[in-house]
């Protein structure tokens, strides 16, 4: 029982982690973060917003691509285009 329960937790845990938004351009962009609802934020040039990339969004650059994230890790922003790492 005690190692359900450990599995259980592990496999909870590792559930709440998302990668990253990560632009490597060094232009600022507005987003789109929707996840039922719509946040809007932007993200520097060559920096980063730590786990904005969570499985089941969808990241939008305001006048340009989207990208679904319907994986585990990063997502990149490169030439202006969203991408997986």
């Amino acid at each position: 029982m005690k190692k359900l329960l450990i599995l259980i937790s592990m496999i909870f845990t590792v559930s709440l982690f998302a990668g990253d938004l990560i632009n490597k351009d060094s232009k600022k962009y507005d987003i789109e973060i929707i996840d039922g609802s719509t946040v809007k934020a932007s993200i520097n040039g060559n920096t980063n917003r730590t786990m904005a990339a969570k499985k089941g969004v969808t990241i939008k650059i305001v006048g340009g691509n989207s990208i679904k994230v319907d994986f585990d890790g990063d997502v990149i922003i490169k030439n202006g285009q969203l991408s997986k790492k």
